[in-house]
C-alpha cells in the first residue's frame, strides 16, 4: 500500500543496501565503516558520495568517494560527536554537475555497533538516559527515531529498560499504543508496507504479529484505528508482555 509522492525526482537509497558500523577505539575517536549498493538506482558512476553523522545539532560531513568506487577518502573520525548517546547517519548522493542537486538519499540511518553480536539486529525502538525529574520514563516522538527516554536516575537505567521483565511488561504495552497511535493519527500519510522509515517498520513489525490484520487507511474511521492498535497491543502482550509473566517475575505465581 505506497502512500508517498515523490515531487523531486530525489531516489530513495533502501536500508538494506546501506551497512553502517561504530568501530570504538579505546581512548581514541571512533570511526566508522560504510558498505553501500547503490546499483540498482542507475546514478551517474562518477556522482560524489556523502555521508553525514549527526546528533541532535551537532554535525559532521565525510566525503565517501563515487558511485562506482564509494569509500573513504581518509579515516572518518567521530570526534565531533563523541560522548554522545546515539549518533545517526545519512547517505547523498550529489549531482556531478550541480552539487547542490541531491540524486539519491537515505536519512535516519541507526548504525550497527562493532561490539554487538546481533548483527542483524534492528532496533524499533532507541534509549537514551535523561533528566526527567520525578518521571520514570517518557517516550519522545520528536527525535529521528522514537526514543524511550528514562530517568538518569535510575540504577542502569538503560539495561533496566531494554531486559528487566517487570519494567517492560509495565511500560512497553503503553509505549506500543502510543506509537500506533501516533502514526495512525499523524502520520498516516508517511508509511507503506514496503517502506523502510520508522513508521513503515513499525506498522510492518505490527502486521507480522499472529491474529493482527492490515492496518486501517487514512480515510478510515477513528474508531476502527484505535481497535486495529487495541488488537496489536493485546496480541504482542499475549506473546511476550503479559501479567503472567509479570506476576512470575514478582515471585507471585507460585
Amino acid at each position: 500500500m505506497k502512500r508517498r509522492i515523490n515531487h523531486t525526482g530525489r531516489k530513495k537509497i533502501s536500508r538494506k543496501d546501506v551497512v553502517l558500523t561504530v568501530i570504538h577505539r579505546g581512548n581514541e575517536p571512533s570511526t566508522f565503516e560504510a558498505i553501500l549498493d547503490l546499483d540498482s538506482l542507475q546514478l551517474p558512476p562518477n556522482a560524489p558520495v556523502f555521508i553525514e553523522a549527526y546528533h541532535r545539532t551537532n554535525y559532521m560531513r565525510f566525503s565517501y568517494g563515487t558511485t562506482a568506487l564509494p569509500g573513504p577518502e581518509s579515516l572518518p573520525l567521530l570526534s565531533g560527536l563523541e560522548g554522545t548517546e546515539r549518533i545517526y547517519f545519512r547517505v547523498k548522493v550529489v549531482d556531478p554537475e550541480n552539487t547542490g542537486r541531491i540524486l539519491a538519499e537515505a536519512d535516519r540511518l541507526s548504525p550497527k555497533d562493532a561490539q554487538d553480536s546481533d548483527e542483524n539486529r534492528t532496533s524499533l525502538l532507541h534509549f537514551e538516559l535523561c533528566d526527567l525529574g520525578q518521571e520514570v520514563w517518557r517516550l519522545n516522538l520528536n527525535r529521528q527515531w522514537p526514543t524511550l527516554e528514562v530517568n538518569n536516575r535510575l540504577p542502569d537505567g538503560t539495561s533496566l529498560a531494554r531486559s528487566d521483565l517487570t519494567f517492560r511488561a509495565l511500560v512497553y504495552p503503553s509505549v506500543t499504543r502510543q506509537i500506533l497511535t501516533y502514526i495512525m493519527f499523524c502520520r498516516s500519510e508517511s508509511w507503506d508496507e514496503e517502506g523502510d522509515d520508522w513508521e513503515s517498520l513499525w506498522i510492518q513489525w505490527a502486521i507480522k504479529t499472529p491474529g493482527v490484520g492490515s492496518p486501517p487507511s487514512p480515510e478510515d474511521a477513528e474508531e476502527e484505528k484505535m481497535n486495529w492498535v487495541d488488537s496489536v497491543v493485546k496480541a504482542r502482550s499475549r506473546r511476550e508482555l503479559n501479567l503472567d509473566s509479570y506476576l512470575k517475575d514478582l515471585g507471585g505465581d507460585k
